[in-house]
């Protein structure tokens, strides 16, 4: 369950990836500021998702042995 859960993740993640013809993709890069660069930035619902993955087990758990 976890294993098809996390490769639905990746795939909605892959989906945001913008490639060109030769297989590279498209980075963010600052120059003056190297530690703000990004290769994708995540949106508020791509945020949650992975708050929410993180976040499930350990409430389930919980819930289960409580």
């Amino acid at each position: 369950m976890a294993s098809t859960n996390a490769r639905f993740v990746l795939q909605a993640q892959l989906r945001g990836i913008q490639m060109d013809e030769s297989g590279g993709v498209t980075v963010f890069y600052n120059p003056r500021k190297p530690a703000r660069s990004y290769l994708i930035r995540s949106g508020p619902i791509k945020q949650a998702l992975t708050l929410l993955s993180a976040l499930a087990p350990v409430a389930l758990y919980l819930w289960a042995y409580r």
